[in-house]
């Protein structure tokens, strides 16, 4: 993009400028200052205060002004890019970093952008200082939010910015800045003038002497404001009679402009102001070039002799301070709306000329030319689809009048683009079929197509296939009867084979893309080749490509074809579960960030998938996230996307044990995926239920399903879902005894193995696989003994599971047995002697008594988990070794004790903020009691007991400190009374609870956390809250 310089070059300071010693003194601590805000309406000297200091200290500065059409991340990083670069020429970004900045950023996209910038600063070996001016301008923008306060929280430490706005910024960095002293913020009340600086002002710097009654009288007229303090001066510099103030008010501020300097000025001179106004910045090029040598002149005169205008860096652009600029163009409209009009078209044709389409926009926008308007918006709106900036042209469009509309009825396809890019699927939708409409009433093939494509494109975007079908052949038709653009017409097929995937066809879109003879590099626009793979089984190619291009843009505005969602779709049909969760996790957190409601769904179904792997011993977790989606897509009225939900509940359901459920929501998917002819995901949905039919031994409804599913993943070509069908044929056949279909059935099953290399499904719980390994291995060794796998709830109330089923508690018969299984699994990692037993669960008996009841106790346990278990037969749960016992090693042993610790080791080694807080989430969630809580008396459990509980609750308190530093604090203050449940003298969650009802405005509930404080430590302990308590408690209550 070109770049206009004088929008980087910092304004000279003005020449009578008083240094205001309060201002200039927290200036000074840019120095040591991350962030230095200046925050104040206009008028108020934050430029002239910058541009002042700055040339005082000598300090090497960058300067970036911002403009309202840099309101796009691409603007904005590279104007910000190249003001750096004009002070530091070492700071250098790679071209392929601009590259990625294209229309559909997502998080990741802006993680790595801002990474490229920290990287690029710390590279430059001096101190630095970036001033950005006129920051509110694009302060609504999400992404330029994003990006800048991820620069200003991890940039190195020599880098220090500077911000002049109107608009405070809402970054969640603030409080972390301020609490390390890194945060320096000058207000509008900081830039106000006081009588005694207003009388110094006018003595030193304008050579008046005033008496105090004017001093008084200039305070209350102007209240300060620094642009009318010094315009006053201005005025009453060579007046040396008493300057009458009756009439003048804030409010006529602008008459006062008129009456006392505008109308005493030349006409000429005038009428020149008011040409300069038409512009943001300007040079004395665009003057020359616009309104001859003449003008040229009069600037320079202007310069020389008002104090109207600022110069830029270069001493060659000018521009007028923002109220000074809109009191003219207020002039030149009152004088003349038509040549205003006019000369804005005039400069709109010299900027299109010289190719600055921004700039060009700006003035068309003023040209009050509306023809001229949607011509121009027709011809340029790619442009600024490409950019983004969907919201700033339909802002356009609409202001445009309905009788104009309806001659440039191309409009309302780019309306309707705009809002199918935006998801508003529904409003695009009619915006695509009035264009069709009006297309046809001028035989306009070139605009019918496009529309038709629109629409295709939004059923494309939303998995209906069946529906965009038509819609694209109906395009494809009609573009071989007119001239369409070779980048349209490759598009369009692109489109057309995305459909054949998504109806389930990706072999038949692989032939028909090879037809064509094009690039295959094409395909990766909206992942087409990701997909395609991962349809046809090729789940290793499918991962290979999402990896490479996880951390890279990708184009495409649609959840299912993101990278994160694909990838963790991919990782949890290979049984990667943790890698599911994270990326699941990530495109959670991306949408939630973006505000993207579609692809929040998608990301919750995803998390659905890895929760299924996660803790398949509780299914409750992940029915919440498929139930949240399905109610989610419900809204956006998004029926296809819900078949992927009801996947994951009939699996989930079924293995809950409520097979009417499980079924219900499979058929429910199948009425949606045969109305759509999506045969890849029906086939899903037939594999789900035949997992649900042999799990439950439905073996006649299983027969018939296998056979339908066999069917459905052999015509859509899916090596890999076809391998697990005949998995589940085999498991089937052993079910039934049938040794003849178990032959056959292997046979196919080992031959795609081997030929497809997919031998992570021998040593992986998959997503459409059985749910633990062992249930593989009796299905490939039936012959042979296999152990059930057992799961044991030791939080709260114990719990035992056997082969997925919940045993009563009366089958512990006695309760040392459960005592002697806690204690084995407690110190599972090593070999217990039965005199340490003995001595820990009967410290009070007899030699012979502690023997005997151990004895006893043992024999119970072993009836408990292997009740068919032989008298002679080895136990296999349970590791003898002389008189020395431990559990067996083996991962059919499973706990929440494990399941806790490992959420844990995962939050912790998990540097982003979300991620981790979604693990640690997980992680409390296990901890639904204290360990072993049903025997409280037993003194050998003390410290591993408290130990679980410490890590509880400092998993907790993390939850509440990064609830805290996002400002979440009604979050916060939940998770610091959990911990106060748990341990009522916990006194940081006192101290996290007094800062946030300070944040919430709530002085009194301050008050009340450390009087509670003060008296649960003063009953339990006989002592005061530590100093660090007191200090913040006195502290917020004198804020």
């Amino acid at each position: 993009m070109d770049i206009i310089y004088s929008k980087i070059m910092a304004p000279n300071p003005a020449s009578q400028y008083m240094r205001k010693s309060s201002i200039m003194k927290k200036l000074k601590k840019c120095r040591i200052s991350a962030l230095t805000l200046l925050h104040g309406g206009p008028g108020f000297g934050k430029t002239s205060s910058l541009a002042q200091f700055f040339a005082d200290e000598g300090l090497p500065f960058s300067w970036y002004q911002v403009t309202e059409n840099d309101d796009g991340i691409l603007p904005f990083l590279k104007y910000l890019y190249e003001s750096i670069k004009v002070v530091h020429k070492e700071f250098d970004l790679l071209d392929s970093a601009w590259d990625q900045i294209t229309t559909f950023l997502k998080i990741e996209d802006l993680n790595t952008l801002f990474t490229l910038f920290c990287n690029a600063l710390s590279r430059i070996p001096r101190e630095i200082y970036i001033v950005i001016d006129d920051f509110h301008l694009v302060n609504h923008v999400f992404q330029i939010n994003y990006v800048f306060e991820q620069l200003v929280k991890f940039a190195p430490s020599h880098v220090h910015f500077i911000v002049a706005t109107r608009i405070q910024p809402t970054w969640g960095c603030f409080h972390q800045l301020k609490s390390k002293r890194l945060l320096t913020v000058i207000t509008e009340e900081d830039f106000v003038f006081t009588p005694d600086e207003i009388g110094i002002l006018f003595e030193d710097y304008y050579e008046r002497l005033l008496q105090e009654d004017e001093i008084k009288q200039i305070y209350e007229v102007t209240e300060g404001w620094a642009m009318a303090v010094v315009l006053l001066a201005m005025q009453m510099e060579s007046e040396r009679y008493p300057f009458d103030f009756s009439k003048i008010t804030l409010q006529d501020f602008n008459d006062y402009l008129y009456y006392e300097l505008f109308q005493h000025l030349e006409p000429v001179i005038q009428q020149a102001l008011m040409n300069f106004s038409l512009f943001d910045t300007f040079s004395e090029e665009i003057i020359h070039d616009l309104f001859g040598t003449k003008e040229v002149e009069r600037l320079e005169y202007i310069y020389r002799h008002h104090a109207f205008i600022q110069t830029l860096g270069n001493q060659k652009d000018y521009r007028f301070h923002s109220l000074m600029k809109q009191f003219l163009m207020q002039q030149y409209m009152k004088q003349s709306p038509q040549v205003v009009a006019e000369q804005h078209k005039k400069a709109a044709i010299y900027f299109i000329e010289k190719k600055d389409i921004i700039q060009a926009f700006y003035h068309i926008s003023h040209a009050d030319d509306e023809r001229f308007i949607c011509e121009m918006l027709i011809h340029y709106a790619d442009y600024f689809m490409q950019t983004g900036r969907y919201k700033w042209l339909l802002e356009k469009i609409k202001k445009c009048s309905p009788s104009i509309r309806e001659e440039y009825y191309p409009l309302y396809y780019i309306e309707g683009e705009c809002l199918r890019l935006s998801a508003f699927y529904r409003k695009a939708q009619i915006c695509f079929e009035m264009c069709v409409e009006k297309a046809k009433q001028r035989d306009d093939l070139l605009t019918i197509v496009r529309s038709k494509a629109g629409l295709a494109r939004i059923y494309v975007d939303t998995l209906q296939p069946s529906i965009a079908k038509g819609y694209l052949q109906e395009a494809l038709q009609l573009a071989n009867q007119c001239q369409i653009p070779k980048q349209e017409f490759i598009h369009l097929n692109l489109q057309y084979v995305e459909n054949l995937v998504n109806i389930g066809q990706a072999f038949n879109g692989i032939m028909y893309w090879e037809q064509l003879h094009l690039n295959n590099e094409l395909l990766q626009e909206g992942n087409i080749d990701i997909r395609m793979h991962l349809r046809q089984g090729a789940l290793q190619k499918a991962r290979a490509l999402a990896e490479s291009r996880l951390f890279t843009q990708q184009t495409g505005t649609s959840a299912h074809r993101e990278t994160d969602a694909l990838l963790s779709l991919i990782y949890a049909m290979m049984g990667n579960r943790v890698r599911a969760k994270e990326t699941a996790f990530r495109g959670l957190q991306n949408s939630i960030t973006s505000r993207e409601a579609f692809n929040i769904a998608v990301a919750n179904i995803r998390n659905g998938h890895a929760e299924l792997l996660l803790n398949p011993y509780d299914p409750a977790e992940a029915i919440h996230y498929y139930e949240l989606a399905a109610k989610q897509m419900e809204q956006l009225q998004v029926k296809r996307i819900k078949a992927e939900c009801y996947v994951g509940l009939a699996l989930a359901y079924g293995r809950q044990g409520d097979v009417t459920l499980a079924k219900r929501y499979a058929m429910q998917g199948l009425a949606a995926t045969e109305k759509v002819e999506d045969r890849w995901v029906t086939g899903l949905l037939k594999l789900a239920l035949l997992i649900l039919y042999v799990e439950n031994e439905m073996y006649e409804d299983a027969v018939q399903m296998a056979a339908e599913t066999v069917k459905n993943f052999e015509e859509v070509k899916d090596s890999y879902c076809l391998m697990v069908t005949y998995f589940w044929h085999m498991v089937l056949s052993v079910k039934k005894n049938d040794q003849s279909s178990y032959v056959q059935f292997r046979s196919l099953f080992e031959q795609l193995l081997e030929k497809h290399g997919y031998d992570f499904f021998l040593t992986k719980v998959t997503l459409f696989g059985p749910r633990d390994l062992m249930q593989k291995q009796q299905v490939l060794a039936p012959h042979e003994e296999n152990k059930p796998a057992i799961y044991i709830r030791f939080f709260g109330p114990m719990l035992l599971m056997r082969d997925w089923q919940v045993e009563h508690e009366k089958v512990w018969q006695r309760g040392k047995a459960k005592e002697l299984f806690t204690y084995l699994y407690i110190n599972r990692s090593r070999f217990c002697a039965k005199e340490e037993i003995m001595a820990a669960l009967f410290p009070t008996s007899t030699e012979e008594v502690a023997i005997r009841d151990f004895k006893v106790a043992y024999n119970a346990l072993l009836k408990v988990l292997e009740p068919g278990r032989s008298a002679r037969e080895e136990p296999f749960y349970i590791e003898r070794k002389q008189n020395m016992y431990r559990i067996h090693q083996s991962p059919l042993i499973l706990s929440d004790i494990a399941y806790f610790e490992q959420l844990l080791e995962l939050a912790k080694r998990d540097a982003e903020p979300f991620q981790q807080k979604q693990w640690l989430r997980k992680a409390v969630a296990q901890y639904t009691g204290d360990l072993y809580e049903e025997n409280m008396q037993a003194d050998w459990i003390e410290h591993e007991r408290n130990r679980m509980k410490t890590l509880y609750l400092k998993a907790m308190q993390q939850i509440a400190m990064l609830s805290y530093d996002e400002q979440q604090y009604e979050e916060c203050l939940l998770a610091c009374e959990a911990i106060l449940q748990k341990d009522p003298t916990w006194e940081e969650a006192y101290r996290l609870m007094m800062w946030c009802h300070f944040y919430l405005e709530n002085k009194v509930e301050v008050q009340k956390t450390y009087d509670r404080c003060e008296k649960i430590l003063a009953q339990e302990y006989d002592i005061e809250p530590m100093h660090m308590t007191t200090e913040i408690f006195e502290k917020l209550i004198k804020m």
